[in-house]
């Protein structure tokens, strides 16, 4: 990156409390030709920065901004210096406070189902979360007895989090829109909401720094249709189901959609060696039931990309555990015939 980039940078990044020694006028781009030199000098440094930083090694990240003050830069590449050095305290400050969506009542209940934003820091003082905008995603995903996939998505605004203060280890949980998931002739549909926040900064300590890594962990909503148990089926019965030739493909997505979310992961390492050597035909007749426990809806039906992904997937363990499938209760498992129309 060129010195003047980084005086460029220096300006952008430090807008705001920071003073403005390089400048010669009052557009903030405009900088004093004969300052970029100071900053050339600190250039591999600079680079080594944004290079750790792109790489999450924040330890090194440190290291090398230690020995850049050592060098007591000054002007532009003080300024460039102090914007590294809230961006690694901005990340450290992220750390410290937990955000994730959660929801709220029942679809049966009075109020519905509200979706919520849990929050709760364990920095030692107050922090104020602001930021310019937010937004919550929501994608939706269903799957009828044939096999057919139904997706849709929406976007909308939240303006309740322009701010957000949390005190020291005292939970906030902010409601922020009622949710409703849809289902007509699916067997299942998933929803899976997110929340975007928009250029956030944190007001720690007196100080506005840069929140960049601050997220949101999702969360998911699973609507089955009212004619299917709602008891979890096991990982284990979907892999034995698959593994009987020309098997009945409403059964076996009736399973999948069954399986815990927090299970999905397991019923495809089961799944894995039946895939291996499934013939083309049921093979892409399974790719809706793997569709919806990989997540992976860009995938499609080809039998040949399914086949290499369970291939890889095999490779890359170590061992290949024995198949061994219990004997199941009646109560989680799955239909043998398609459910009614």
């Amino acid at each position: 990156m060129s010195a003047a980039r980084w005086c460029l940078l220096a300006v952008c990044l430090t807008a705001c409390g920071t003073p403005r020694r390089a400048l010669v006028s009052s557009d903030p781009l405009v900088l004093d030709p004969a300052l970029r030199p100071r900053v050339a000098a600190f250039e591999p440094a600079f680079t080594a920065l944004s290079a750790a930083l792109a790489a999450n090694d924040e330890p090194n990240a440190r290291a090398i901004l230690a020995r850049v003050r050592a060098l007591r830069p000054d002007g532009p590449a003080l300024d460039v210096v102090e914007a590294f050095q809230r961006i690694l305290d901005g990340r450290a400050a992220s750390r410290e406070i937990e955000l994730r969506l959660v929801v709220r009542g029942s679809k049966d209940g009075k109020s519905g189902r509200h979706l919520a934003l849990a929050a709760v820091s364990s920095h030692g003082t107050p922090v104020k979360i602001c930021a310019a905008a937010a937004r919550l995603e929501a994608s939706l995903y269903g799957v009828d007895v044939r096999g057919y996939e139904h997706r849709s998505a929406f976007t909308q605004p939240i303006d309740e989090l322009a701010e957000l203060e949390l005190e020291a280890h005292d939970p906030r949980l902010l409601d922020l829109a009622a949710i409703d998931v849809p289902i007509s002739n699916e067997l299942a549909v998933r929803a899976r909401f997110r929340l975007v926040l928009v250029q956030a900064q944190l007001e720690v300590d007196d100080r506005r720094l840069p929140a960049a890594t601050l997220t949101v962990a999702p969360c998911e909503v699973r609507e089955l249709a009212n004619f299917l148990p709602t008891d979890p089926v096991e990982p284990a019965e979907l892999a034995r189901h698959l593994e009987k030739p020309g098997f009945g493909l409403p059964a076996a997505i009736e399973r999948a959609v069954r399986i815990a979310p927090e299970r999905r992961g397991e019923a495809l390492e089961l799944c894995t060696p039946v895939l291996a050597r499934m013939n083309r035909v049921d093979l892409e007749r399974a790719a809706p039931c793997l569709r919806w426990l990989s997540g992976d809806l860009e995938r499609g039906g080809d039998p040949d990309q399914w086949r290499a992904w369970a291939v890889e997937r095999e490779k890359s363990r170590e061992t290949t555990p024995t198949l061994d499938l219990p004997t199941l209760d009646l109560g989680t498992t799955g239909r043998d015939t398609p459910p009614p129309s």
